[in-house]
Parts: structure tokens; sequence; C-alpha cells
């Protein structure tokens, strides 16, 4: 194991006595920015060039993780559909983001803000915005564009979730979700909410996921709660670049009948 100059830990150290957090995320991102400068690839979430995206999950996935902001093919995907379709926000709509990731949950709130749109987000394990999609404090029909990436798949049942967005959401209102859909199973493969980590690593290769979707299963759980249906993939984006590395994702957009 290659060791660390005596020099780097003592700097890391005095930064980590003196400098607040904020500044050194600062830092470290600018640091970071420069070392990727001019690279072949681009995220389109933070806007910085990279000389590759590194690779991420259980087994390790090629191509995947920005080394700036972490943002994955998911939310670059989701950011790319939704910089050309923004006339989904409109003014004194209420967005609602679940879960979101940073840089993507920032980028997304300058838009909505920008649009006169009213924007709440939050997570289950967020101590200061708490939000469980399965329980969301709003009343019915309140919510205009919901976002949820890679949520479903991680919930111990997803009747609840669907059961709730339906709920909360407009009629004509739209929910743009994204699940992770394996190639390698031909149908719904799902775990009941008492197993352990140690066996969803097992099955999945992530302890924190419960079931496995396909295309199909997506869409039928989906049409099974009332929601019209429509997949979005990287060819069908009028701007997609290639450098991105949105690998083979995708967003179902759920719509509320009108």
């Amino acid at each position: 194991m290659a060791q660390i100059p005596v020099n780097e830990i003592m700097i890391k150290t005095v930064l980590k006595q003196f400098v607040p957090p904020r500044i050194r995320q600062s830092m470290r991102r600018g640091w970071l920015v420069q070392q990727h400068r001019n690279g072949a690839c681009e995220c389109n979430v933070c806007g910085n060039s990279v000389e590759a995206f590194h690779s991420h999950g259980i087994p390790p996935r090629p191509s995947i993780r920005c080394p700036i902001c972490g943002s994955k093919p998911c939310h670059r995907l989701i950011w790319a559909w939704l910089s050309e379709n923004v006339s989904v926000i409109r003014p004194n709509h209420m967005v609602l983001h679940i879960a979101p990731q940073r840089e993507l949950g920032n980028r997304i709130a300058e838009v909505v803000r920008w649009r006169g749109a009213t924007f709440h987000s939050g997570a289950i394990n967020d101590p200061q915005d708490p939000l469980d999609i399965t329980q969301l404090p709003f009343a019915d029909q309140s919510v205009d564009l919901l976002i949820a990436c890679h949520v479903f798949n991680m919930l111990p049942a997803d009747d609840p979730a669907f059961a709730e967005v339906h709920r909360v959401l407009r009629p004509g209102g739209l929910a743009i979700t994204s699940v992770p859909i394996h190639c390698d199973v031909t149908a719904l493969i799902e775990l009941p909410g008492e197993t352990t980590c140690q066996e969803r690593l097992a099955t999945f290769g992530d302890p924190f996921m419960f079931r496995k979707y396909t295309q199909q299963a997506f869409y039928q759980q989906a049409h099974r709660f009332g929601f019209e249906f429509a997949l979005i993939q990287p060819q069908h984006l009028e701007h997609g670049d290639y450098r991105w590395e949105l690998a083979e994702e995708s967003l179902h957009l759920l719509r509320k009948s009108p």
C-alpha cells in the first residue's frame, strides 16, 4: 500500500483543524476541477470536464460516477431530459424531489425557483428535511411534479409509494422516476422487508436494495396504480451527448390521468 507523505498528512490535519468543512469542500472541489480539466468526458450535472467517470457498484461497473460531484447516469439523464423539457415546471407549480443527489438537487432547485414554482426536497434519513415517499406530508392533489431517482427499488414494499405518489399528484401531474432495470432477469425479483443486509447484498450486490425490476414489471406496477407510462432513454434526447456516459439508463415518466 502506498504511503502518504508526512507533509501531506500534516496539511490535511491542519486543514481539518482550522478550516471550516464548507471551505474544505470548496477547496477540494477546486482541486478536482483542476485535476480533470480538458478531460474527454463531461458531467452535465456539475458542468465539469473529467478524464473519465469512475467505476461504481458491486460488482463495479465502469464509467458511472462523476469524480467531482458524484453524479451517476440516472442523475445525468434526469438533468438532460429536464433541461430539454423545462416547460413541465410552470409558475406556481409545486415540485417535490425525493432523496435528491446533492448536485442534481441544487440544479433542479435553481430552475424551479427561476420558473416561479415552489420547491420541496428531503429524504427519509435526512435529519433536517425528513421525507418518506410512503407517507408524504402534503395534501391530496397538491404536487405538480415529483422526482424520485432510484427510490422505489430501495423500499421494503413499493405499493405504498406508488399509492402515495398518485395521491399527492394533481390530475395531469408528472412523476419523473428512475429505477435500475436489469437485463439479467426476466421477471421481478423481490425480497421481503425482514431480510438482512447480508441477504440483500448476496442477492442484489447492494445491501439497501429490495427488488430488481424489469421494464415490464415497473410498467405493470405503474399501470396498476392508474398512471400513464412513458419510457425515456438516452437516444430519445434531442441533444444527447455521448460524453455524458449515460450507459443503459432509462427514465420512467408516470403521469396521473387528467
